[in-house]
C-alpha cells in the first residue's frame, strides 16, 4: 500500500510540476521582460517541460513493465524520442543563436512615450537587433522622425521623386520581421526597378488605428508631402482599435462629418472595461466548450513542435489556432485586439454594427483628407490568417468551442470593399493572393504558436500581390497632376 501511494504521489509530482511550468510560460508570454531574458527563461522552462514528461512517460513505463511484464525495448523507444526531442531542440538553439545574437530588445521597445510623432508611433533614429518570430534577431531601424526606412526622409522631396507614405499598425510596420523583408521595402525596390526616370521612397510610419491615423495625417503626415499614402488595414484589428479610440474617454474625437479629428489630452488606455467584458454570442458557443476548451494558449503536444523544429522536419502546415489578445480561450471576447472574431459574426449585436460606423467615418475622414491635401489614397485589406488558411479556421474553432455557422469569414471584407466601391476609394484585397500562395505551397505564411503577424514569406506574397497595381495607381496620379 506505502509503495503504491508513493507511486502515485510521484506521477502527481511530476504533473505539477509540468503545470506550474505551463503557468511560467504562459505568464512570460505575456509579461514586459526584455526580449533577451524572457527568451531564455521560456526556453528553459520549455526544456525542462519536455525532460519532466520524458521521465513521467519512463517512471510509467517502469511501473507498468514491472506489474505487467511489458518490453523494455517499448520504454526505451518511448522515452528516447522524448529526450532526443529535448536535446535537439537545445543544439538547434544554440546554432540559431550563434548565427543570430539574441537581443535586448522586443517591440514594444519600439515606440515614442508620446504619441504619435513626426513619423508616427515609432522611436526616431532608432537601430537594433529585435526579438524574430522564430527565435532569431531581426534588424530593425528609423531615421530622425521615426519612419522605418534606410535613408532619412525629408519634409520637401524633388519633382522626380515619388513619395508613397506606407502605413499602418504592426502589419506595416513588420512585426518580427527584418529591415528588408516588409511589404513596404520589397514595393521600393520593385518600383525602383522600374527606370523610367523616377525614384520612388516608401517610408513606414506606424499607426495603431485608422482614427489615429486620420490624426496623424492631419497633424503630421501631411506636411511630408505624400503623393501617395498607402494605408494597411488589419481587418482583426483596426475596426476594434477605432471603435475604441473614439470611444467616450478614449485618445480621439471625430466631428460629425469625420472631416476633423481632435486628440483627447487625458485619454484612458486601451479598451474600456466595458468592452472587455463583452463576449461572443452563447448561441455561437458549443455548450461543452468549458470541458473540451483547455485553459492555457498551448498544450503538451505544442512543446513537441518546437520552432527550432518545426521549420526543419514539418514541410505541411497542419494549421494553428489564432491566439486570443486576452490569453484566454475559454471566453472569447466580441473585441479581442488579436481574433477579431466579433466581427465575423453573421448576426452582430448592436455594438458591432457601431465599430463599424465609426470605422467608416474614420475612412470617409481619411478620403477627404486626401482629397484636400493632394494625394491619393489606397487601402489595402489584410486578412486573418483563418481567411487564409483553412487549417487555421478548423483549429480555432475547436480551440475557441465555436459553432461555425454563426460565422461568415467574408463578411468584414466584403462591407470594406463595398464601402470603398461607394465611396470611390482605391481599395486593394491581399486575401486572394495569400490563400492562393498557400495553397500552392502548404507553408504556413504567417508566424508561429497562433500569431496573426505574417512571415517573411507572407510579406513577400503581399508585396507581389499589390506591386502592380500600386504602380498603375502612382502613374496614373501622376499623370493627373
Amino acid at each position: 500500500m506505502q509503495t503504491g501511494f508513493k507511486k502515485f504521489l510521484t506521477i502527481a509530482a511530476l504533473l505539477l510540476a509540468y503545470s506550474l511550468l505551463e503557468l511560467l510560460q504562459n505568464l512570460l508570454s505575456a509579461s514586459a521582460l526584455p526580449g533577451n531574458s524572457s527568451f531564455w527563461i521560456m526556453q528553459a522552462a520549455g526544456l525542462i517541460k519536455i525532460a519532466s514528461s520524458a521521465l513521467l512517460l519512463l517512471y510509467c513505463c517502469a511501473v507498468l513493465l514491472r506489474r505487467f511484464r511489458i518490453a523494455a525495448n517499448s520504454c526505451l523507444v518511448i522515452g528516447s524520442f522524448f529526450l532526443a526531442v529535448s536535446l535537439a531542440e537545445l543544439f538547434l538553439g544554440i546554432a540559431d543563436s550563434r548565427k543570430n545574437p539574441r537581443p535586448h530588445l522586443d517591440y514594444g521597445d519600439l515606440f515614442r512615450t508620446e504619441r504619435p510623432g513626426s513619423g508616427g508611433d515609432l522611436n526616431p533614429d532608432f537601430e537594433a537587433y529585435l526579438a524574430g518570430g522564430t527565435g532569431n534577431s531581426v534588424h530593425f531601424r528609423t531615421d530622425s522622425h521615426g519612419f522605418r526606412t534606410d535613408k532619412e526622409i525629408l519634409p520637401e522631396h524633388d519633382p522626380a521623386t515619388i513619395r508613397i507614405l506606407s502605413i499602418g499598425d504592426s502589419f506595416a510596420t513588420g512585426y518580427r520581421v527584418g529591415q528588408h523583408e516588409t511589404y513596404s521595402w520589397l514595393l521600393e525596390q520593385y518600383l525602383n526597378s522600374k527606370g523610367d526616370g523616377f525614384s520612388y521612397q516608401v517610408p513606414i510610419a506606424g499607426i495603431n488605428n485608422t482614427a489615429a491615423g486620420l490624426y496623424y495625417l492631419s497633424a503630421y503626415g501631411a506636411d511630408f508631402h505624400p503623393d501617395v499614402v498607402l494605408y494597411g488595414l488589419c481587418i482583426g484589428n483596426d475596426i476594434g482599435d477605432a471603435y475604441a479610440a473614439l470611444a467616450p474617454g478614449g485618445p480621439y474625437a471625430l466631428s460629425d462629418k469625420g472631416t476633423g479629428i481632435q486628440k483627447n489630452p487625458h485619454p484612458a488606455e486601451g479598451y474600456t472595461p466595458e468592452l472587455k467584458k463583452l463576449q461572443l454570442p452563447q448561441n455561437c458557443l458549443s455548450p461543452w466548450r468549458k470541458i473540451l476548451v483547455p485553459a492555457g494558449q498551448h498544450g503538451m503536444l505544442e512543446d513537441f513542435k518546437t520552432d527550432a523544429l518545426a521549420s526543419r522536419l514539418f514541410q505541411r502546415f497542419a494549421g494553428e489556432a489564432i491566439v486570443s489578445g486576452f490569453f484566454d480561450w475559454r471566453t472569447p471576447r466580441l473585441f479581442d485586439f488579436c481574433t477579431g472574431l466579433g466581427f465575423f459574426l453573421r448576426d452582430p449585436p448592436p455594438e458591432i454594427q457601431q465599430a463599424y460606423q465609426k470605422f467608416f467615418t474614420t475612412l470617409q475622414g481619411l478620403a477627404q483628407l486626401a482629397d484636400r491635401k493632394g494625394f491619393t489614397l489606397i487601402l489595402l485589406l489584410f486578412p486573418q490568417r483563418f481567411q487564409v488558411q483553412q487549417e487555421d479556421w478548423a483549429a480555432t474553432a475547436g480551440q475557441y468551442g465555436l459553432k461555425q455557422n454563426c460565422f461568415d469569414l467574408q463578411r468584414p471584407t466584403r462591407l470594406i470593399a463595398d464601402y470603398c466601391r461607394a465611396s470611390n476609394i482605391y481599395c486593394i484585397d491581399t486575401s486572394p493572393a495569400l490563400q492562393a500562395a498557400y495553397a500552392r505551397s502548404g507553408q504556413s505564411l504567417y508566424l508561429p504558436r497562433g500569431d496573426m503577424h505574417w512571415n517573411a514569406q507572407g510579406h513577400q506574397v503581399v508585396s507581389k500581390a499589390i506591386r502592380d497595381q500600386v504602380y498603375e495607381i502612382v502613374r496614373q496620379s501622376a499623370a493627373r497632376k
